[in-house]
């Protein structure tokens, strides 16, 4: 089996994120998706994430409906700064006979290079960049170099979402835009802390 690991601060988690789970699945790239909330994203630590119940909520209710999808909490209970090299040795070793895929956007993927042990990381998974089409990428030359050929490019269909732009939009202007799945979205909403 190929199990791909999607990680990221998901503060909140949201339509993009769904359709990179949707469409990866349908193209039979991976066979399950865990995906991994961030304790503390390393080059985020000036910028905590929402709330931990918040966003396990979020992204339950975004992910309850896709079967080979599961949300995983082993950063989160191993908190501190979470580093993508620790999370693979513990599914390289619950999980010996399968694949490892590590699911990153292009953006991330940019500053691949500057990741801590990235060595381990090649050494456990292929990486799975996804692209938003007709969307240029930032420069990835360094990543590129350094990955070789344990890269997996996937041109997806998604619409252009920013997390920081949900937090700082109102529930009226939320309810407009087709951003959060609808059952994240009543999550979303019944936190009127999130969005005053």
């Amino acid at each position: 089996m190929i199990i791909g690991l999607f990680g990221g601060s998901f503060s909140p988690v949201h339509w993009g994120h769904y359709q990179i789970a949707v469409q990866l699945l349908a193209a039979k790239a991976v066979d399950r998706i865990e995906v991994i909330p961030a304790y503390l994203n390393p080059f985020k630590q000036d910028q905590p994430p929402l709330p931990e119940p918040l966003r396990l909520a979020m992204l339950a209710a975004t992910f309850k409906e896709l079967g080979p999808v599961g949300i995983n909490r082993i950063e989160l209970e191993r908190a501190g700064l979470s580093y993508s090299y620790e999370t693979l040795e513990a599914f390289a070793q619950a999980y010996p006979d399968d694949r490892l895929y590590l699911i990153l956007g292009a953006d991330t993927f940019a500053f691949f290079h500057q990741w801590k042990r990235t060595d381990r990381i090649l050494e456990l998974a292929r990486l799975l960049v996804v692209n938003r089409r007709a969307s240029l990428p930032p420069d990835l030359t360094r990543s590129k170099a350094l990955v070789g050929d344990k890269l997996l490019w996937m041109d997806l269909d998604l619409p252009q979402v920013s997390s920081t732009e949900i937090r700082s939009m109102s529930a009226e202007e939320l309810k407009t835009k087709p951003w959060l799945h609808p059952k994240a979205l009543e999550v979303w909403l019944q936190q009127p802390s999130t969005h005053k």
